[in-house]
């Protein structure tokens, strides 16, 4: 089970602002199935994932993986839940030059 708390994300802009991404976000996930995340342009989508997939840190709140927040994951464990757990399909592809669509999916 995959849990979001009352997650916030900033990120650090020109001339020393910030943008709040994600403002107190609460969502359980259940344990099987898949997941769509839909909404309008700017709305956090990609940070959201980002987040929930490890590849980016977070401020405030918690993501709970089990029964253990991911800020107490070693990078080890970040890797085997990335590994057990998720799935992605990039909004950018980064696909691996020489290979065929089907060998950089797999």
């Amino acid at each position: 089970m995959i849990t979001v708390k009352n997650l916030h994300k900033f990120y650090k802009m020109k001339k020393g602002k910030t943008f709040h991404a994600l403002k107190g976000l609460n969502i359980k996930f259940p344990n099987r199935g898949v997941v769509f995340v839909a909404g309008k342009s700017g709305c956090g989508k990609p940070s959201l994932l980002n987040v929930i997939g490890g590849l980016e840190t977070y401020e405030k709140g918690s993501l709970i993986v089990g029964d253990m927040s991911t800020k107490q994951f070693t990078a080890e464990k970040m890797d085997n839940y990335r590994n057990s757990n998720l799935g992605f399909i990039f909004q950018v592809f980064h696909l691996i030059d020489g290979k065929t669509i089907y060998d950089n999916v797999a």
